[in-house]
């Protein structure tokens, strides 16, 4: 559980804050971003003794708009746009995590903090996975575009990216694997990886291809078994051939 939200600070490094404006039409990325700003101030500036922003509270329209995965899927293919998008997110969740880390101390207790706001953490799984999807579709044009010399010079970032891709699967999935989400949240979760899963699959390498449909495979053992499914469909994303211009770029062909 702390692993996925630990992790998924890596999404900010792997794609790329906005002042707070939280009048903003749903499904506008701007307002995302500047809800991602607005709710990593406030859990920087709150006490231990505070109560997090969450659903349940007068935070709650922050909260979803947010992590909103609607918004999330409207982002345009834009690297900007998705990088600063992502990034919020990522920065957010971790704002999440040393605010439980404040509050709790740390070890089980924070723990116990994640299980008590699993749905504020769904959202954010959802959105963060998401968002990573759309960075890579944002991308993957431009590489397209780029002779090979360009391409070598773009190598370490995009090894960043997959790099960065591959914590945030993982930490997800890990999540997904705990009983103590409920079966709601972790089949919203999964189903954020299941869909951001075609241009994330076709960006990585063979080899890293390979190893992620392994690491996929690998919860099939532990998770309960109403997600076993549907993490064994999230593996065979990744067992695909198919290689685009980021592939292509990072060895694949």
């Amino acid at each position: 559980m702390r692993g996925m939200m630990g992790k998924a600070v890596l999404l900010a490094a792997a794609i790329g804050l906005a002042v707070p404006a939280l009048a903003a039409t749903p499904g506008d990325p701007e307002a995302l971003i500047s809800a991602t700003a607005t709710l990593k101030a406030k859990l920087d500036g709150a006490a231990k003794t505070d109560q997090p922003p969450l659903l349940t509270n007068g935070d709650a329209a922050l909260v979803r708009t947010a992590f909103d995965a609607d918004t999330v899927r409207a982002i345009p293919a834009n690297p900007d746009v998705a990088g600063r998008a992502c990034t919020g997110i990522g920065l957010a969740i971790v704002a999440y995590v040393d605010f439980g880390n404040r509050q709790t101390g740390g070890g089980s207790a924070l723990d116990a903090f994640v299980i008590k706001i699993q749905n504020e953490m769904t959202l954010s799984a959802v959105a963060a996975n998401l968002c990573l999807g759309r960075g890579f579709l944002a991308v993957e044009p431009i590489v397209a575009k780029m002779d090979a010399g360009n391409r070598t010079n773009i190598a370490p970032a995009l090894r960043q990216m997959h790099d960065g891709a591959d914590q945030t699967i993982n930490g997800s999935l890990s999540t997904v694997a705990s009983p103590e989400f409920s079966a709601a949240n972790r089949a919203s979760i999964v189903a954020a990886l299941i869909e951001s899963a075609p241009p994330i699959a076709a960006s990585f390498s063979p080899a890293d291809r390979a190893a992620m449909h392994d690491k996929v495979l690998g919860y099939v053992k532990t998770a309960p078994a109403d997600i076993r499914a549907k993490i064994n469909a999230l593996a065979a994303i990744y067992a695909k051939p198919d290689c685009n211009a980021i592939c292509k770029a990072s060895g694949g062909n």
